[in-house]
């Protein structure tokens, strides 16, 4: 019945496979894969827009030590 409350070994995302099986995801590893996915959001976001790439610039910038939030710049161009 508490099973629900049970920390899981690992969370997916913390996870890398190897040759050798799993490891644990470094804090390195887990703030560049925050990251990537982030901008991965961002430039799916602009796409469904029908944004083309050429039309803008993006920044990404961490808001707190570990990577958990990010603030978004886009630079577009001028005849957007």
């Amino acid at each position: 019945m508490f099973s629900l409350f049970r920390k899981s070994a690992a969370a997916p995302e913390t996870v890398m496979l190897s040759a050798k099986g799993t490891r644990r995801m470094s804090l390195e590893e887990r703030m560049a894969f925050r990251r990537e996915l982030a901008e991965q959001v961002v430039h799916e976001s602009l796409q469904e827009l029908a944004v083309p790439a050429a039309q803008y610039s993006l920044r990404l910038m961490p808001l707190d030590p570990r990577h958990h939030r990010y603030i978004v710049m886009l630079d577009v161009a001028p005849g957007f």
